[in-house]
């Protein structure tokens, strides 16, 4: 027996036989001075004497209440009303009682029995309408809190709930007013602020929202909730690293907080980190192993992370848990030919365009670029897709277009470093003509300081890291700069933000280099192309107006390779043609490899070398050329170089051999650079007549075919004929393929200016081709 218990026992044997009234009262101080187990004794003691008396009923079943001891609670207060049935309060604490008990509606019985008794009793009311809450009864919650605090305006839980419920039914500047009465009568109770919060989160005022939550969680800053609040703000900001800094005190705090690892995942993969977006998707699997969307990133880190085999299981995955998920089937195929995975291929193909062309969510513009799809098809995708990625955003008008000397250009791009759209673009920008435009680049993607940065940034009037901001404030930092046409380069490849095109941040919008196709979004004004990547007759299948540049739309850096290695070096035999590809494994359909392996067969001692950034691609195609009747070491695989270097081995190739329906790109390009002619098929979309459009600008219109007959036919042509072969490749060497930066760069600032003159002179945005 305890100190406490000592002492309630000696009192109990002095007043065994005391007056009851006096009992009561002694019980109540000790309550009310914070000794509950000495009350406890003495209101039993009471009761021992007069078992009718009410208050020590109450008292008691109050304290049993508040132990979470509910039946104990139900029965002692149940007494208390049965004596005196006409006592307000005693209904009120009954009716807690009974929601600890989840009887909802006898709670409302005993609340509308006080209120029958004592009507606008504010506890009564406020406690209803916490009731009708629960029960989804908002309309009816928000009158009863109304009536509570008609009886008592301070009464600030009642505001905090009746905020809540008028949240709940989407009246939300009421609900913030509610919110607002709140705090100020309560500015030390974190809930208040916190509710607040996701008023204005839900009201688009992320700012304020932020500033809300923040507040929440210096009040209580153990509370992992109010952390992981204000870091969502901040992410729907893209203010990353801030978000980061919040979620990473969440999960510390709670590592079990899903929601927390789930969004730290989506940061970190925005961020480009995308081990430790991996590691926090799995912590959020772990603590749910069936949450969509925590599944959905692991894969997506795995694909970016190019452990494709890996993704492919973990697609598979993401449609055990949810069979619907919007565009992880096109995902899943999309890994299994990162790793020539081919099984069922034609069947799943067909499958996901019937899908497609049903109005399923299925397949991304991107993926669906390397089907077998039509440029129609293509444009209903996109659109659908622009729908969600591409806000329906309200931008502000612009005031009248400036008188400037110098048309005032920014690129847009996450690749601004040491990447394949750099490398094709830097040359141009090095040749743009300084007394007439004024370029600018704004990097929104990681921030890495290589060489070819460096020299991007030597090539424009200013650089800019924008990676901090949301798309809107982009658009605005774009408008204080006085942007006259925004490139986008990116679209919807990976990393790309074409959302901020939605907000306007220039009044000429144009995409470019990046994505092979259309967006399917008003946003952009026009796409350059040129004449062989979009026909006339295509047109109507691009939400852009076409704007075709002569020769080819791609620009390149004309610099010649470095001497090539030695066939040894180069991890070739010493002896036999050498067909190549370089493009990714992915462009690679059973059909073309068929031919190809038919080409090998055709030509004794030939060998293919191929590209590959994995070994299950590697294993895949060795077992494919097996079926094929063609010995697997006849396939040689090239891993990833610097660009140089790869430039200098690739001259050791013979003929290069295109993809379809995803033609080489810039591969293409390098093949033609390095010398290589390159045996092209032009596909109906943009992204498989890229192929065409290359050699067409390098002079060699022989080597597009129309069909895999006749692909076939002119590659084994060439394999035979070497003179025909050497003057294809002389012309190559003297500099066809290689392009003329400075005739690109006068192109393109021709095509701007039309579009800017059209913009000036009040004309709606047209197609035209640059003479």
């Amino acid at each position: 027996m305890n100190r406490k218990q000592r002492r309630a026992a000696a009192q109990e044997a002095r007043t065994e036989k005391s007056d009851p009234t006096a009992l009561l009262q002694e019980a109540l101080a000790r309550h009310q001075a914070g000794d509950v187990a000495s009350a406890e004794v003495m209101y039993r003691q009471v009761l021992a004497i007069n078992p009718a008396q009410t208050d020590a009923l109450l008292l008691l079943g109050n304290i049993a209440h508040d132990r979470g001891q509910f039946q104990a609670a139900f029965e002692l207060i149940g007494k208390a009303i049965a004596v005196k049935p006409d006592v307000a309060s005693f209904h009120v604490d009954f009716g807690n009682v009974l929601r600890r008990l989840q009887r909802h509606d006898e709670a409302l019985t005993s609340y509308d029995r006080a209120l029958a008794i004592e009507p606008g009793h504010a506890l009564a009311c406020y406690n209803r309408g916490h009731t009708l809450q629960h029960l989804g009864r908002l309309e009816e919650a928000v009158e009863a809190y109304g009536t509570a605090l008609l009886a008592s305006p301070d009464l600030a839980p009642a505001w905090i709930n009746r905020g809540n419920a008028l949240h709940m039914l989407g009246r939300l500047p009421e609900a913030l007013a509610s919110h607002d009465r709140a705090v100020a009568l309560a500015p030390k109770l974190a809930q208040a602020w916190a509710n607040r919060g996701h008023v204005l989160a839900d009201l688009k005022r992320p700012v304020e929202a932020q500033a809300c939550f923040a507040q929440a969680r210096t009040l209580v800053p153990e509370d992992a909730n109010m952390w992981l609040c204000e870091g969502l703000t901040l992410a729907s900001q893209a203010r990353l690293a801030e978000a980061l800094e919040r979620l990473d005190r969440a999960v510390a705090l709670r590592p079990d907080l899903i929601r927390a690892q789930r969004v730290r995942a989506e940061i970190l993969m925005k961020m480009s980190r995308l081990e430790e977006s991996l590691v926090a998707a799995e912590a959020a699997i772990a603590g749910n192993p069936r949450d969509v969307m925590s599944l959905q990133l692991r894969a997506d880190a795995l694909l970016n992370l190019r452990a494709y085999a890996e993704a492919r299981t973990a697609f598979v995955q993401v449609l055990a848990a949810a069979p619907d998920a919007i565009y992880t089937q096109g995902d899943l195929l999309h890994a299994r030919m990162q790793i020539a995975d081919w099984a069922g291929l034609q069947e799943t193909t067909a499958t996901l365009l019937a899908a497609a062309t049903a109005g399923k969510e299925v397949v991304t513009p991107f993926v669906l670029a390397s089907l077998p799809s039509s440029p129609e098809l293509q444009r209903i995708v996109a659109e659908r897709f622009a729908s969600r990625v591409i806000p329906a955003a309200s931008p502000l008008p612009f005031p009248a277009a400036p008188n400037r000397t110098r048309l005032r250009i920014a690129y847009l791009s996450a690749d601004l470093h040491m990447h394949a759209t750099t490398h094709l673009l830097t040359s141009t920008l090095e040749h743009h003509n300084t007394e007439r435009v004024d370029i600018l680049a704004l990097s929104y993607g990681a921030s890495i300081e290589d060489s070819m940065r460096q020299r991007l940034r030597s090539a424009v009037t200013r650089f800019e890291e924008i990676g901090q901001l949301n798309d809107e404030e982009i658009a605005a930092r774009m408008r204080a700069l006085e942007i006259d046409i925004a490139v986008d380069l990116k679209g919807y490849t990976a990393q790309g933000r074409p959302g901020i095109l939605a907000f306007r941040g220039a009044p000429v919008q144009v995409s470019f280099l990046g994505f092979p196709g259309t967006l399917g979004s008003p946003a952009a004004d026009y796409i350059l192309a040129d004449a062989w990547t979009i026909p006339r007759d295509a047109e109507h299948c691009y939400t852009e107006h076409v704007v075709r540049l002569p020769g080819t739309y791609q620009p390149c850096d004309p610099t010649p390779p470095p001497p090539a290695p030695s066939r040894h070096d180069a991890g070739l035999p010493p002896s036999g043609f050498v067909f190549c590809c370089f493009n990714n494994t992915y462009k690679i359909t059973p059909d073309i490899f068929a031919l190809w392996m038919d080409l090998l067969r055709a030509v004794p001692g030939s060998v293919l070398w191929l590209f590959t950034t994995n070994d299950e691609a590697e294993i895949a195609l060795r077992g494919e050329a097996r079926t094929h009747g063609i010995d697997p070491a006849r396939l040689i695989f090239a891993p990833p170089l610097p660009r140089n270097e790869h430039l200098a081995r690739l001259q050791r190739a013979d003929l290069a051999l295109d993809t379809l329906p995803y033609n080489a790109h810039t591969t293409g390009r390098d093949a033609l650079i390095a010398g290589v002619p390159m045996v092209t098929c032009p596909g109906s979309g943009f992204a498989g007549r890229v192929g065409a459009s290359l050699v067409a600008a390098a002079g060699l219109e022989e080597l597009i075919v129309r069909d895999l007959a006749e692909y076939r036919a002119l590659a084994l042509d060439l394999a035979g004929d070497p003179s025909r072969l050497g003057r294809l490749r002389a012309r190559l060497e003297a500099g066809a393929g290689r392009g003329d930066p400075a005739q690109f760069a006068a192109n393109l600032e021709s095509a701007y200016f039309t579009m800017w003159e059209r913009y000036r002179a009040g004309l709606p945005p047209a197609g035209f081709d640059v003479a």
